[in-house]
């Protein structure tokens, strides 16, 4: 089977893109929570939020080069996030109470199915040409 390259090219992209508002929302949480003392988990939810906008802008115009509405595409955007989110949670639950993976390699498990997941959602149901 032979993989699409423009396909492959985006997920490229969608990696690197990922790598970047992962860096920014976990910058922003430590920024947060040990620079201005801001309650954990209100420093991660401004993390995610603001890792989660960066990723959705950068996607839109450099991944898929995408000319939806700024605000229908982050709501949708957002939603998908919080689903694989919660795939993410429920990932590292299985992994580890049903195959007996360490609970500090469940989070590896997470990452992979959710990118996955993540990339198939963002790119056929908020940047499909």
């Amino acid at each position: 089977m032979k993989i699409n390259q423009k396909i492959l090219q985006e997920f490229s992209k969608f990696i690197v893109v990922g790598v970047i508002n992962t860096a920014c929302n976990y910058g922003l949480f430590i920024l947060l929570l040990a620079g201005f003392k801001v309650n954990y988990l209100i420093s991660g939810a401004l993390g995610f939020s603001f890792g989660a906008i960066i990723g959705f802008t950068l996607n839109r115009k450099w991944t898929f080069k995408s000319d939806i509405c700024y605000k229908k595409g982050i709501i949708k955007y957002l939603s998908i996030q919080i689903f694989c989110l919660g795939l993410h949670l429920a990932t590292q639950i299985i992994v580890t109470n049903i195959f007996n993976i360490p609970e500090s390699l469940s989070q590896l498990a997470g990452i992979v199915v959710t990118t996955f997941v993540n990339f198939i959602l963002i790119r056929y149901l908020i940047f499909k040409k």
